[in-house]
């Protein structure tokens, strides 16, 4: 399982622009866009950032 830490990066119209929290000296994952409305629906806060969890497939 991976762990990835996000902090706000950039707010646009509809969505939230997030950059990873570089950990380890490289980005694991990288920038996503989350929109508005998946933030509120989830109580995310977009000010304190997020933690993601990636799981494969089994």
């Amino acid at each position: 399982m991976l762990k990835v830490k996000f902090e706000m990066e950039k707010e646009t119209k509809n969505t939230v622009r997030f950059a990873e929290v570089e950990e380890e000296g490289y980005a694991k994952v990288g920038t996503i866009y989350i929109p508005k409305s998946t933030l509120a629906q989830n109580g995310i806060d977009k000010e304190k950032g997020f933690t993601m969890e990636i799981k494969a497939v089994k």
